[in-house]
């Protein structure tokens, strides 16, 4: 499962329920580590790290989630393929998790809008 692959599934999920979205780059043209996507909705506004399997977050994508949450954003990493079966697209399995790695329980892809919108209802025990 390639990472790029689960970020443009993020973006077309996300852009299928009216979100705004931005993904970003880093090196020349950006701010490196600044995480991966970008979300404007009038439900849920904040910013994604993608990561897949057990990539981890750069000291420098660290920061920037940390700074952003001190700052009130949302900020999270989502994660993919870290569990068997993964699934594929809309039902990719997939997690909240923060800047240490606590985590919220997995679920499918197409829900993500939801838990981010309704925390109850995605189970998210990052504060």
């Amino acid at each position: 499962m390639l990472e790029s692959t689960v970020t443009k599934n993020v973006e077309a999920h996300l852009e299928a329920r009216g979100c705004l979205v931005r993904k970003t780059h880093g090196g020349t043209y950006g701010k490196s580590g600044f995480p991966d996507v970008e979300v404007w909705s009038s439900l849920w506004t904040g910013v994604i790290e993608v990561k897949v399997s057990d990539n981890t977050c750069s000291a420098q994508q660290k920061r920037w989630i940390r700074a952003l949450r001190a700052h009130g954003a949302n900020a999270y990493v989502l994660r993919a393929g870290f569990c068997q079966p993964e699934g594929r697209g809309k039902n990719t399995i997939v997690r909240l998790e923060d800047e240490n790695g606590s985590h919220s329980q997995p679920f499918p892809l197409h829900e993500l809008y939801s838990h981010l919108c309704d925390p109850k209802r995605g189970g998210i025990i990052i504060t």
